[in-house]
């Protein structure tokens, strides 16, 4: 009895490692697309006081990241502007943000976030449905061991934000057409 209790904690145990180190792989990924993504796109000249001004990458609700996204940014630049990630502690201390992660832990927010951050010229990204179709810009999510993107074009518009047509012809459009 003793041992099947021993066996069965080794294989959970196995298994969480597995599925933690899965995990890990998938935000590891995620992380080098949130970067890509952010070549693509052009914020309006106001989103930034000066030229050389950092671009800065907020995470908002639970950091599914850890430090990958940082190290995925790390020593980068996009034009002039070298990147920061910040964790926040709530919506209220996104000033500055340029490109906003919401985490799926905020899943039940979607909509209150989005509202909030409506014509800030704000990149929005999320992993869960319904991120995009809802009103975020992108949506990073995870088929067969790859990410496809969902942008949805109104939310950019929405936030002034340029998407460039390489982009948006990798990905799939969601969301009201306007």
């Amino acid at each position: 009895m003793q041992s099947r209790l021993i066996v069965g904690l080794l294989v959970s145990a196995c298994l969480n490692h597995s599925l933690s180190a899965q995990g890990a792989a998938e935000y590891r990924l995620k992380a080098a697309f949130v970067f890509s993504c952010m070549k693509f796109v052009e914020w309006p000249q106001q989103a930034f006081k000066l030229p050389t001004d950092p671009l800065t990458v907020c995470i908002l609700g639970k950091n599914p990241f850890g430090n990958m996204l940082a190290e995925a940014v790390e020593g980068r630049t996009i034009g002039d502007h070298p990147i920061l990630v910040r964790t926040l502690s709530g919506l209220s201390s996104a000033a500055g943000c340029h490109v906003l992660f919401v985490s799926a832990s905020e899943r039940k927010n979607f909509t209150s976030i989005l509202d909030a951050t409506g014509g800030r010229g704000l990149l929005t990204i999320g992993d869960s449905d319904p991120f995009a179709a809802i009103g975020g810009v992108i949506d990073l999510k995870l088929e067969g061991g790859k990410i496809h993107l969902r942008i949805n074009r109104a939310a950019a518009e929405e936030q002034h934000l340029h998407l460039s047509s390489k982009m948006l012809g990798l990905a799939e459009i969601v969301g009201p057409a306007k």
